[in-house]
């Protein structure tokens, strides 16, 4: 049985798995290397080793696609394990994943192309926007914030703001995250 085949059946669950995180993989690279507007079905599926139709099994709007290929970032941020940050009692301990997400120049331009690539498209945008709430609420929990706290929003916007001057001026420093967050008034001051 060829593995790009969705099946049916309780010991093809791992199969299925597989073959959607193989579609993941292949569309995080895509985008990873040359942006959002490389990303195709076609050559997701084909980079996949799938068949197009199956792409669109898995993922049967391009948003869906994106959503996946956004949280597989996140992912891939967290080193594999989604539950380390999740177990984080304070700030200090989510720091690590900030840094890999906002600061690695590859998930940086990831992000900024994808923006700029669905900022005009009005199914495409409301998935980004979603997305990037989400991350706000991720991370509100570890400042004892709520999920839709405007200080919170501010730090993840101020994040957004060095990536970018990172990706501009690569030799330029990123200052403490800790250090921002106290001056946001999300941790106390020293």
């Amino acid at each position: 049985m060829s593995t790009d085949v969705p099946v049916e059946g309780p010991f093809q669950e791992a199969e299925r798995g597989a073959v959607r995180q193989r579609l993941l993989d292949a569309a995080l690279q895509i985008m990873e290397e040359e942006g959002f507007v490389a990303l195709t079905q076609p050559r997701v599926a084909r980079q996949a080793g799938v068949r197009q139709s199956h792409l669109t099994y898995y993922f049967p709007r391009k948003a869906d696609l994106l959503m996946g290929v956004l949280e597989a970032s996140h992912h891939r941020a967290h080193h594999g394990d989604p539950q380390r940050s999740r177990q984080a009692r304070n700030f200090r301990q989510i720091v690590p994943f900030l840094q890999a997400l906002m600061f690695d120049p590859k998930r940086a331009r990831f992000f900024f192309s994808t923006l700029l690539e669905v900022s005009c498209d009005d199914q495409l945008r409301p998935a980004i926007a979603e997305h990037a709430r989400g991350l706000v609420s991720f991370i509100a929990p570890y400042f004892g914030r709520e999920a839709d706290d405007e200080s919170v929003q501010l730090f993840v916007d101020l994040l957004r703001g060095m990536a970018l001057r990172k990706l501009m001026e690569p030799t330029w420093r990123v200052p403490s995250l800790e250090r921002q967050a106290r001056l946001l008034g999300l941790l106390p001051l020293k």
